[in-house]
């Protein structure tokens, strides 16, 4: 019978752990799958419920996540700012984001308003989308989203007293809070419908409760992995196979 090489067991070794690397990030696949469907029932079973009081969700403690909410009051626009790099069937633009004081409330709440086109993002041509008198929203409660763990790909820290960002790859609130001299809610307001009056960005009713790709990138990582470790059983027979 042959022996195997160094070489060979080497060669053997790294097919080996690859193999066990695609099974481990297909169960993580399945792990995040399951995530989804726990958030995406959480999300199903909040939206169902009655809209809150937009005034009185702003300022409570409570765990409002995905809640649907309604409410009049003013827009800031001094203080708006886009989100970058947002789609719409295709044509590329930002959404439009601009603090929101609900009456009778003493904090105010970021608005995602929706996708506005490349050409209307400069701010110049936002003064379209100002509108001065008190008008009614209605949308979904949506917490802080979370910069990525990369530094490099974070939105940078506003310096203390400097000029504001006007543009930015998340909605992070408490970055947001660093260049507004108001206090924010813990929340951002999605809105689901235009208001009655005034030109209005696009926003966006659809609210994504699929399940993502998980599970067919597990099923990738699953076929990675029997394609690693039953070759690598082949090419191993093969090598111990005497030689004619």
């Amino acid at each position: 019978m042959r022996r195997l090489t160094r070489r060979d067991l080497a060669f053997v070794l790294l097919a080996l752990v690859m193999g066990v690397a695609c099974i481990r990030l297909g169960f993580w696949q399945l792990s995040r799958l399951a995530e989804r469907k726990a958030s995406n029932a959480l999300m199903a079973e909040r939206m169902a419920l009655p809209s809150l009081d937009l005034a009185q969700a702003v300022g409570s403690t409570d765990d409002l996540a995905f809640r649907m909410a309604e409410g009049e009051g003013v827009w800031d626009p001094t203080h708006e700012f886009l989100l970058a790099n947002r789609s719409l069937a295709g044509a590329p633009g930002a959404h439009l984001v601009t603090p929101f004081r609900p009456d009778g409330s003493d904090l105010s709440i970021l608005i995602d308003r929706g996708w506005i086109s490349q050409e209307s993002s400069n701010e110049s041509a936002r003064q379209e989308y100002r509108q001065e008198a008190r008008v009614h929203v209605r949308g979904l409660l949506k917490p802080s989203q979370a910069e990525p763990t990369w530094a490099f790909l974070a939105d940078p820290t506003p310096i203390p007293g400097g000029p504001p960002r006007q543009s930015w790859r998340v909605l992070h609130i408490p970055g947001v809070q660093q260049q507004t001299p108001y206090s924010l809610a813990p929340y951002f307001l999605e809105l689901t419908e235009a208001p009655a009056s005034g030109h209005s960005p696009n926003p966006d009713p659809a609210i994504d409760l699929s399940e993502g790709p998980h599970l067919a990138y597990a099923i990738q990582w699953f076929a990675f992995s029997a394609i690693a470790l039953g070759g690598i059983g082949v090419w191993v027979r093969k090598r111990l196979r005497p030689a004619t």
